[in-house]
């Protein structure tokens, strides 16, 4: 589940007034609360770093087009680190494909749960999945959890 970001939208809402809103409080009332204010997410930091926001106050992230609080969900591509391994590079060797009979450079890496693998070294040109630093992340080749369960670990590649 990645919502667009053109739907999510920071429901504020101060603690200190009685207004009856906290954590376990549903979309309905939050966003029912008359004291609510909506800021679409860049509009919200800009408001923290302005203290145009209320020293204390709840904040809650949510879907405005399904209604869903999205606060401390866990969505792929955001929160990948959550179940993130490491795999280190040990070394690049070069095969012959067996289809095409041409030559195909491979990294070799060590996964930190003990196994290794191999990737095509022109594929990892193209991820497009990077942490900050443009390191590859991919699908981690020893998960046991997949897709039918709706969460797919990933593996930080080394140099």
């Amino acid at each position: 589940m990645n919502p667009k970001l053109e739907h999510l939208r920071v429901a504020v809402v101060p603690t200190e007034t009685g207004n009856g809103i906290d954590q376990q409080s549903t979309v309905e009332e939050i966003l029912n609360c008359p004291e609510t204010r909506l800021y679409a997410l860049t509009d919200y930091f800009k408001a923290q770093n302005d203290e145009e926001i209320d020293l204390l106050h709840w904040s809650f992230l949510i879907d405005i087009v399904t209604k869903e609080d999205l606060t401390g969900a866990n969505m792929p591509g955001i929160h990948m680190a959550e179940k993130m391994h490491t795999a280190h590079l040990v070394e690049e060797i070069r095969v012959k494909d067996p289809d095409s009979k041409s030559d195909v450079d491979l990294a070799i890496y060590k996964h930190e749960g003990g196994g290794m693998f191999a990737m095509d070294i022109s594929f990892l040109d193209q991820v497009v999945n990077t942490d900050d630093f443009d390191r590859p992340i991919i699908p981690d080749p020893f998960s046991d959890s997949g897709a039918e369960e709706g969460e797919i670990e990933h593996v930080l590649l080394f140099d």
